[in-house]
């Protein structure tokens, strides 16, 4: 059978279903395909956890707002999230840095995490401290959806914000979030 009518014979068969085939090539991407993820067998999970949850999370602070954070795990334990208010105004509305930080798993499909970040006066770039913020994060039964908490301390300069003693915080913010991971795209862009 020659290669011309095997394609034609897909194509009517593609056509008579209502599908449309899209060619892909590296670099082509579609935004609604971002978020297609393949399915975790749940024994996986027990002994992949680390390697699943790797990656980039878009995350909502606020659903009115939409994605405002990307939050990364990476599978060594460490993470890194960067927010979009960070060179405006974050809490005592100072501007603050990426954060640094680690997470551990504390459940089946739930972390905790702490991340640190340098906080700096949006007036003047003068340091003004260091903020510790903490997550629990619980993920959906595919690890690719999660939602939480946080809740996070701001400590002025010379106080250790990972063992801060008897040093009140400058400032204090809590929140809740939800997020989906990205995964790579499949199909182009229109």
């Amino acid at each position: 059978m020659n290669q011309r009518r095997l394609l034609t014979g897909y194509a009517v068969a593609i056509m008579s279903l209502g599908l449309t085939l899209v060619p892909v090539s590296p670099g082509n991407v579609m935004a609604e395909d971002v978020f297609n993820y393949p399915k975790v067998n749940p024994k996986e999970i027990e002994t992949s956890f680390n390697q699943l949850i790797a990656g980039p999370y878009i995350v909502t602070l606020d659903p009115k707002v939409g994605p405002q954070e990307i939050v990364t795990f990476f599978a060594d334990g460490n993470a890194r999230r960067t927010v979009s208010l960070q060179f405006s105004s974050g809490a005592g509305d100072n501007g603050f840095s990426d954060s640094q930080g680690v997470w551990r798993r504390v459940g089946s499909r739930r972390i905790r995490a702490t991340f640190f970040n340098i906080n700096f006066s949006t007036d003047d770039g003068a340091f003004v401290g260091m903020a510790r913020v903490n997550y629990d994060v619980i993920f959906n039964y595919n690890l690719r959806k999660i939602e939480g908490s946080f809740a996070g301390q701001v400590f002025a300069a010379g106080v250790n914000p990972a063992n801060p003693g008897d040093a009140k915080p400058i400032a204090e913010f809590s929140g809740k979030f939800t997020g989906k991971r990205a995964n790579v795209q499949r199909q182009p862009m229109p």
